[in-house]
């Protein structure tokens, strides 16, 4: 019986295969035979020639098979095809966690998720304070630079979890996760030894309370990516990225440093003294 069945299952799949594969094929010829026998598809490019329609349907592809849910526009409330709507980055992102030994002074994030591009080696840290909120830093990173090829990963649980691979279907990234017990062949490893030191040399150079390690990061990851590096033909990661020249003005305008004034009230039984306490926090401009 289990092997009735089973062969009844494999033979089902077998057919929706070759269904689904037929009516591509149809569907394809049907576009190609429109666009060459009739100009049906002038209007909607602007009357050009037909000529230049079929360079273009050969040029692009045309994914979404079922663009409204219902009969009217009307009834599309959500998007049936979000990857569509979604800007590509055209590179893999390798990404990973990292640990803090205190909550940071901006937000009381612990940890951070770093998030390194395969090509252009553009680097962002987005602040989170648990393992679940992974999800909201890829959210971020994609809306921030767009939608990644693939994403590369040391196979953490919040990164295979449900909620992540959803995330990764609906706007058809890739993952690739690397092998137990070796992280080092995670490409954010390799990028992060540079972050890191960086980081430190910064905390240090302007003796930064370990408060403000995200701040830090985020300063640091910004500087590198408006900073030619020579495998990338002395280019920028950003420029790489996103092809448009950049204008480093503010580099040479702002710095991480100084101090920041509070004030505390102490409240005694005769009179209400305030004191100025001068802490070694950051100071910063609008970046």
């Amino acid at each position: 019986m289990r092997s009735i069945a089973l062969c009844f299952f494999i033979t089902r799949i077998v057919s929706k295969v070759r269904i689904r594969i037929l009516v591509s094929r149809v569907s394809h010829e049907s576009w190609h035979s429109v666009i060459t026998t009739s100009g049906a598809w002038c209007a909607h490019f602007l009357g050009v020639p037909v000529k230049k329609i079929k360079a273009t349907f050969q040029a692009t592809t045309q994914l979404a098979t079922n663009v409204m849910a219902g009969n009217k526009i009307l009834q599309t409330i959500k998007s049936p095809w979000p990857a569509n709507n979604v800007r590509r980055r055209n590179e893999p992102v390798a990404t990973d966690a990292i640990k803090a030994q205190v909550p940071a002074v901006d937000d009381g994030s612990t940890m951070a998720q770093l998030f390194i591009g395969r090509k252009s080696l553009v680097s962002d840290a987005h602040g989170v304070k648990t393992d679940v909120a992974f999800v909201n830093a890829l959210k971020d990173n994609t809306r921030l630079r767009g939608a990644m090829d693939k994403l590369i990963s040391d196979g953490a649980k919040s990164e295979l979890s449900d909620r992540a691979q959803d995330v990764l279907c609906a706007l058809c990234i890739d993952d690739w996760y690397s092998e137990a017990h070796y992280q080092h062949q995670n490409f954010a490893e390799h990028r992060w030894r540079h972050v890191k030191k960086k980081v430190e040399w910064l905390m240090n150079l302007r003796n930064c309370p370990p408060e403000v390690w995200l701040l830090a990061l985020q300063y640091v990851c910004s500087v590198m990516n408006h900073t030619a590096k020579k495998s990338l033909g002395n280019r920028p990661p950003l420029q790489v990225l996103e092809g448009a020249t950049l204008d480093i003005s503010i580099l040479s305008s702002i710095f991480f440093s100084g101090t920041l004034s509070t004030s505390h009230v102490l409240t005694t039984r005769n009179a209400t003294a305030r004191l100025e306490v001068r802490s070694p926090l950051l100071f910063m401009d609008a970046w």
